[in-house]
C-alpha cells in the first residue's frame, strides 16, 4: 500500500466522523428547538380549555349514541307476558296481568301441571312429550313478572336451569326439549305464528 492511500482513507474517516459529529448536534438542537416550539405554542400547559371542551364534547356525543341507539336494544319496556314454545308451537302464554294468568293450548294440555305456590309464585311443570319422558321445571313470579328454569331432566350439562331469571330481555332455550321462553312486550299480546 501507498502512503498516499493511507492518507485519504485515513481523512476519509475523520470526515465521517465529523459528519456524524455535525448530523447528530443538527438532530439534538433541532429537537430542542422542536420542544421549545410546542411548549410556546401550548403555552406550558398540557390542556387547554379548548381541548377540555372538544374532550367533554366527544363525550357527550358517545354517551348519546349509546342511549338513543344501543339502550332500546338492551331494555324492551314493560313486559306483559311470557310466551313458552316448543318446536315451533305455542305451548303456554303467562299473563301476570291478566284475569286467566295462564292460557295452555288445548294440543299441550296434558304436557302441563301448574301448581299454585304463595305470594304470587307458581310452577309449571312443562314435559317434552305426550308419554311425559322429560320435563322442564319452570317458576313464574306475577309480582316480578319473571320466570326461571329451576329443574331439567334434558341433559347434564342443564344450560337452561344455569340461565339467570328472565325480566324484561333475553330468552331461555332448553335445546334437548326444544322448550324456549321469550318475554313479550307492548300492548298487543299476540304469539308470534312460527312455521
Amino acid at each position: 500500500m501507498k502512503n498516499s492511500d493511507l492518507i485519504t482513507q485515513e481523512n476519509i474517516s475523520v470526515s465521517s466522523e465529523k459528519n456524524a459529529v455535525a448530523n447528530c448536534e443538527k438532530d439534538c438542537n433541532g429537537g430542542q428547538k422542536n420542544l421549545t416550539l410546542m411548549q410556546r405554542v401550548s403555552g406550558g400547559k398540557i390542556f387547554h380549555k379548548k381541548d377540555l371542551w372538544v374532550y367533554f364534547s366527544l363525550v357527550i356525543i358517545v354517551a348519546c349514541l349509546f342511549i338513543f341507539l344501543i339502550f332500546p336494544f338492551l331494555s324492551k319496556g314493560d313486559v306483559n307476558g311470557f310466551l313458552i314454545t316448543q318446536n315451533g308451537k305455542t305451548v303456554l302464554v303467562f299473563k301476570p296481568n291478566s284475569s286467566q294468568l295462564f292460557s295452555i293450548e288445548t294440543e299441550f294440555a296434558d304436557q302441563v301441571d301448574i301448581k299454585e305456590e304463595e305470594n304470587g309464585i307458581y310452577t309449571v311443570k312443562i314435559f317434552s312429550s305426550p308419554q311425559k319422558t322429560g320435563y322442564n321445571v319452570l317458576v313464574f313470579n306475577t309480582k316480578k313478572v319473571s320466570v326461571k328454569v329451576t329443574e331439567s331432566t334434558c341433559s347434564d350439562s342443564k344450560d337452561c336451569v344455569y340461565c339467570p331469571e328472565l325480566t324484561k330481555s333475553g330468552s331461555i332455550y332448553c335445546a334437548p326439549h326444544h322448550l324456549k321462553i321469550t318475554p313479550v312486550s307492548g300492548s298487543g299480546f299476540v304469539p308470534p305464528t312460527t312455521g
